[in-house]
């Protein structure tokens, strides 16, 4: 077969195959509608058009270098739709795409520090990217074999009916986007938010100068309030009401649920619970570990993490104990460098961080809990502390051999 037809036969079969995987998408629509469904499917084929006529302008030229155009379209191809698929797990669990957090993880050394993935998932991903490089191999063997008549036929029918088709799709999509925007028709908006490299089209301020037609009020509520840019903490200075400077000591335990606090599961913490304030209705400021102890040390909203991050402004707590000269101690089984705590939450304490511990997750808990202990016994008894010790057990989970 001519090159000239194999190639874009090659990346029409795979816009059909990103395509569907698009539409998996919708899954996370199921409850919008059938207006709102068929739109985020239209929007699903558009984005998914968009991308492959992307790689048809950047690759087309180079199509007369044959072999080499085809390896590199298969390795786009390939990372496109490896990429999809794990976007598409990532949003079933936190609703939201591959961004700079999940970018952050991938290229933090430090972040495997507290991920433990087992041999599972990484058999799984091998047999995932195995299964579609023969699959991608077996297309092209699949293309190539066709008679040359037919794949011209197959080609030319594609150009003729399906880009027309898709071009309204397009075209049609966008401009329902863009009135949607204007009147505010949340269900449409909304089913857009599942599909990865979605481009909306927002012409508001062009129709209102061209036509004078003037959008309706929208709801501040509903559509937020631009933030500032600055960071404005703490609101007022802290005021001290009282000259008594008790013991503080935090235990945090990643990834420990609050039913595990029980004889069976934790007989020598449930005992102290039963003599100690237990706060059963405690709800947590995150669903992750940056956040939680984010809102745990600061008291706000973990959505401020990112604007602390890019200040590297500590909490009112540490700020507070080093006026009242506190012995402080922040004993990790993690690193504390990812996620950022260092640039964050530890910032106004770094040289009382003790984080470098060795071997699986229970082994560092213990090295974790003997240096606390050691730390308590060696520190001077006419000055106050406050000690912190994460530990990181459940997050594997890891445990000895004597617990299996």
């Amino acid at each position: 077969m001519n090159n000239h037809t194999l190639f874009p036969l090659y990346l029409k079969a795979n816009f059909i195959i990103t395509a569907v995987v698009y539409l998996a998408f919708l899954v996370y629509n199921q409850n919008s509608g059938f207006g709102a469904t068929a739109f985020s499917a239209a929007a699903a084929i558009s984005t998914a058009a968009t991308l492959y006529l992307i790689y048809y302008i950047l690759l087309r030229p180079f199509a007369y270098l044959q072999r080499s155009v085809l390896v590199a379209a298969t390795l786009i191809f390939l990372l496109t739709n490896l990429a999809l698929i794990v976007d598409f797990f990532i949003f079933r669990i936190w609703k939201f795409h591959i961004n700079a957090m999940v970018l952050n993880i991938l290229f933090s050394p430090a972040a495997f520090d507290s991920i433990q993935t087992g041999i599972m998932p990484v058999i799984t991903a091998v047999a995932v990217i195995a299964g579609m490089i023969a699959g991608e191999i077996w297309l092209i063997k699949k293309i190539a074999s066709a008679r040359p008549e037919t794949a011209q036929n197959i080609n030319r029918r594609f150009n003729t009916v399906v880009f027309p088709l898709l071009f309204v799709l397009i075209l049609s999509e966008k401009v329902t986007y863009g009135i949607a925007n204007m009147y505010a028709t949340q269900n449409l908006l909304v089913s857009t938010k599942p599909i990865p490299l979605y481009q909306p089209m927002d012409f508001t301020k062009t129709v209102e100068r061209l036509f004078d037609i003037k959008a309706p009020e929208r709801d501040r509520h509903s559509f937020g309030i631009a933030a500032k840019n600055t960071l404005h903490y703490p609101l007022e200075e802290l005021q001290l009401e009282t000259a008594d400077r008790p013991d503080i000591f935090w235990f945090v335990i990643d990834s420990a649920r609050y039913d595990m606090l029980n004889e069976a599961v934790m007989p020598a913490s449930a005992a102290l619970a039963k003599q100690s304030w237990n706060f059963s209705n405690n709800i947590s400021g995150g669903n992750t570990t940056r956040f939680g102890i984010f809102s745990l040390f600061y008291g706000i909203n973990s959505s401020y993490w990112f604007s602390f991050l890019n200040a590297q402004k500590g909490p009112v707590l540490f700020e507070t104990l080093n006026r009242l000269d506190y012995g402080i101690r922040i004993i990790s089984s993690t690193d504390t460098r990812w996620p950022e705590f260092q640039q964050t939450t530890y910032f106004n304490v770094l040289e009382n961080i003790q984080d470098s511990f060795k071997g699986l997750p229970h082994e560092k808990d213990r090295q974790s809990s003997d240096a606390f202990i050691a730390w308590l016994d060696e520190a001077n008894a006419t000055q106050p502390l406050f000690g912190f010790v994460f530990l990181d057990g459940p997050h594997g989970p890891t445990y000895p051999d004597s617990y299996a």
